[in-house]
């Protein structure tokens, strides 16, 4: 149905179209409505099949999984920890702009590389390495678990677990 189709439907003054639009954007975002063409909203489909792919980062961060004829594209906020190369679980959660495939990972399956190599930072909330590799686009947050703490500008290498 259209915004117009909605307001009418649950019988809305006009005055109330802005707060309609703001919760039908917020339950856009929540994976619970879809954006269809012509400005229509839809449910999404709640059958959530958990699939498996090989994850692609794109330079802006955002993951890819091209396992078929329809690839589905992982916002950053839903990539979970996964990085480039990695084989994960996902589920398609929507369509978005151009009627691609959403989807978030929901778990990884297997790490593509085992160790990672960069230089350690100190932030405000979190440690995190600055990869050498030129694949990762963002810092990855580093946890510190004992041992010895490197200090700001040193070389580590990272194994995942």
């Amino acid at each position: 149905m259209s915004g117009r189709e909605i307001m009418r439907a649950l019988d809305l003054p006009a005055g109330a179209r802005k707060g309609l639009f703001r919760q039908l954007r917020q339950l856009q975002k929540q994976g619970v409505l879809i954006r269809q063409r012509g400005g229509r909203f839809a449910l999404a489909q709640r059958e959530f099949e958990t699939r498996e792919g090989t994850l692609a980062l794109t330079r802006r961060g955002d993951g890819l999984i091209d396992e078929g004829r329809h690839p589905v594209r992982i916002a950053a906020r839903f990539l979970a920890g996964a990085l480039d190369g990695d084989r994960v679980r996902y589920v398609v959660i929507g369509r978005g702009r151009f009627n691609r495939l959403n989807g978030k990972v929901t778990g990884i399956v297997e790490r593509s590389r085992k160790l990672i190599v960069g230089s350690y930072q100190q932030g405000r909330d979190h440690d995190f390495i600055l990869p050498v590799d030129a694949s990762f686009s963002r810092p990855i947050p580093v946890y510190y678990s004992g041992g010895i703490r490197p200090e700001a500008g040193e070389w580590v290498a990272v194994k995942f677990s």
